[in-house]
């Protein structure tokens, strides 16, 4: 395994050529077998398998670039060779584990807030980011939470109207309300589902009625509140079925639905917010994919789960002829 140094001479040029070479085959299927393997220490954990060529070869593209006073052996040359080892082309490179596998093609189990913090750690191989990792979490759920429509994510519950206040026609949204999918009166014969109106067409109907009592039939949402129409009549019971907030991870909140359906969302997200604060642009755009896909495919299965099932039959409103 060790490296063989050869010689050359460019006549044309008047260069003398050197070729360094070495027989990586061992190493490389020793790593295979390595990453199969639980790699565990007291003092720390085996990452990489990395022949001495390809440190040479990492070293002179540095050269390459204009970087002359990188060294082997620095702080900086190991940051090189951890984003090196982030890079799919050197994936075989790696010999962690299946359950703390850094970088690409391996399963890893995240299943706790904890572990995904290890794992985002892992995954940037930085260990001074530890106190930053948190924030990248926070601003992944944000993003998750403008861009993923998930049907676990829905709940449903229920407000009565409060018939002897001064406005009955306005109730309070739930704490952790997101975006409504139905209305309907579950107090009332048949549980008559309440149709959406905009703002604008509630006070057209609001002032068309004289705002005159009835039982609503239809609803808007501004704000924190729900507004019916026409305006309550009667302490009605209104069930809501809605889509909710993902629920933080933090220290006390260790887990939640998205966590156990879907870590990989998790963890995208999160390496995407790392990256702008690490200035590593080269892995936005690998990140950024990833969480995309991650996303999209989510998105479709929850439309598989609400459509894909049964045919669907259609209905026609109105009075049957």
């Amino acid at each position: 395994m060790s490296i063989a140094t050869n010689y050359e001479i460019d006549r044309s040029d008047g260069l003398i050529i050197v070729k360094r070479t070495q027989d990586v085959e061992a190493i490389i299927e020793d790593n295979k077998r390595l990453q199969s393997e639980q790699q565990d220490c007291d003092w720390g954990r085996w990452i990489a398998r990395i022949p001495n060529v390809f440190i040479e070869r990492w070293f002179n593209e540095e050269l390459a670039l204009g970087n002359t006073t990188v060294r082997i052996y620095t702080k900086e040359f190991d940051e090189i060779i951890a984003k090196k080892l982030r890079d799919p082309e050197w994936a075989f490179l790696r010999v962690d584990g299946p359950r703390h596998f850094i970088g690409w093609g391996r399963e890893m189990a995240i299943t706790s807030y904890s572990e995904l913090l290890t794992a985002v750690e892992n995954w940037l191989a930085r260990t001074d980011l530890t106190a930053r990792i948190p924030e990248f979490i926070s601003l992944a759920e944000a993003k998750l939470n403008r861009e993923l429509r998930f049907i676990q994510s829905e709940t449903r519950s229920t407000a009565t109207v409060d018939i002897a206040s001064t406005e009955p026609e306005f109730i309070t949204l739930p704490g952790n309300f997101q975006t409504m999918r139905r209305v309907r009166l579950s107090s009332v014969t048949g549980k008559p589902g309440l149709l959406f109106f905009t703002n604008e067409q509630i006070n057209e109907a609001r002032y068309g009625d004289s705002n005159t009592t009835g039982q609503p039939s239809n609803f808007t949402i501004f704000g924190t509140e729900m507004e019916l129409w026409p305006t309550p009549d009667a302490a009605y019971t209104i069930e809501m079925v809605y889509s909710t907030y993902i629920t933080a991870l933090t220290s006390s909140n260790t887990s939640n639905w998205l966590l156990v359906l879907a870590p990989d969302a998790y963890l995208y997200g999160t390496l995407l917010e790392a990256a702008p604060y690490m200035r590593d642009n080269d892995q936005i755009g690998i990140w950024s994919t990833a969480f995309k896909n991650t996303i999209d495919s989510l998105n479709k299965l929850s439309q598989d789960q609400r459509f894909g099932a049964p045919p669907m039959a259609m209905m026609v409103s109105g009075v049957t002829p």
